[in-house]
């Protein structure tokens, strides 16, 4: 499991008449139990009853059985990580699961962010480095020592953790963030202070999250991927003007940083709108100035057994990427015309 894996508080159902939305703003990202209603990977493509297992590989080096969507190997293979990456070029299609035998009982599984991408390490609880083991982008679920982990709830949590370490956290957007409001001040602060980060964390955390959004339908991997492309194109600007250098916001690299940023937001956007259209309620909307927080935690996928959450993760989605699709596109507007918002962060540029 992940680092430092969060706990949820018990949701309650929404007050007669219509889902809380106010109420979920206080909760911001707590949400009901995980095991309330639990995500469904048990019963994604299992194999048909009585079907062949299904063997991948060349020879002893790489070859693997895949029965019921899973991969199962051995801790103790020496071959361990080469057969990860042969079923995952050659067999993708195949299998969902990966179960980990003959873990040592007092050893954990974590998982986390290099250059590389997702990958998981063990604990043995000794000190010294651990080997990184790369998840196939297309692993659902990781089993070992009969704990089973949500790797695509890890791979949020990984790039939480990882943004807050380098970068001092991805933001929730409220009506303190509206362009016509704050002349767009505030959402270029948020993105200049992500830019103070090294480009190398940058660089790692966007190709993390750009496997995530190719392999993943869900929405904050293009909410989070927005903020850190956003942050690039402000990357260069803050590195200028740190040097008390001057710098031309209008150039080719801030542009396109921008402009995938703003594409991200936007599909995002379409994505919880189209979700929410599917309920037929006449308040599967939130308000576009109720601003419900970032909730990429909170159990989705359970209208009728979990409202509240279900609500507060794509109702959180819309009103997010809404906001970001607002700044962006004042930002962008700003740029093309040479100018950066005087940011809380900016020196006087010569």
């Amino acid at each position: 499991m992940g680092d430092n894996p969060s706990r949820h508080s018990d949701s309650t159902r929404p007050q007669t008449g219509g889902v809380d939305f106010e109420r979920m703003i206080m909760q911001g990202t707590q949400g009901g139990r995980p095991d309330a209603a639990p995500r469904p990977l048990d019963a994604v493509q299992r194999q048909t009853p009585g079907q062949d297992a299904v063997r991948i590989g060349t020879d002893a080096t790489n070859t693997v059985v895949i029965s019921n969507k899973t991969v199962e190997l051995s801790f103790k293979d020496g071959n361990f990580d080469n057969k990860l990456l042969y079923v995952s070029q050659h067999g993708a299609d195949k299998f969902n699961r990966i179960k980990i035998n003959d873990l040592p009982p007092n050893t954990v599984v974590h998982t986390w962010i290099d250059r590389n991408g997702y990958f998981f390490w063990y604990d043995d609880g000794k000190p010294g480095p651990k080997a990184h083991h790369y998840l196939p982008n297309n692993a659902l679920l990781l089993e070992a020592n009969n704990a089973k982990i949500d790797l695509e709830r890890e791979r949020i949590k990984d790039n939480q953790q990882f943004a807050a370490e380098n970068f001092g956290g991805f933001r929730n957007f409220d009506r303190n963030y509206v362009p016509a409001r704050d002349g767009t001040t505030n959402s270029t602060s948020y993105y200049w202070k992500l830019a103070g980060g090294s480009a190398a964390a940058l660089e790692i955390q966007e190709h993390a999250l750009r496997e995530s959004v190719r392999n993943s339908d869900n929405p904050y991997f293009k909410i989070y991927l927005s903020d850190i492309n956003a942050a690039q194109a402000m990357k260069p600007l803050r590195d200028r003007a740190e040097q008390n250098l001057p710098y031309t916001p209008n150039n080719d690299y801030t542009r396109k940083k921008i402009d995938d940023a703003l594409s991200l937001s936007k599909a995002a956007y379409d994505q919880t709108q189209g979700e929410l259209g599917k309920l037929g309620k006449s308040n599967q909307y939130p308000s576009l100035n109720v601003y419900l927080p970032l909730a990429p935690q909170r159990p989705y996928w359970d209208y009728n057994k979990l409202p509240d959450d279900y609500m507060g993760f794509w109702g959180g989605g819309f009103n997010q990427s809404y906001g970001r699709m607002q700044n962006l596109t004042s930002l962008r507007g700003l740029i093309m015309s040479n100018v950066v918002p005087r940011v809380h962060e900016l020196p006087n540029s010569p």
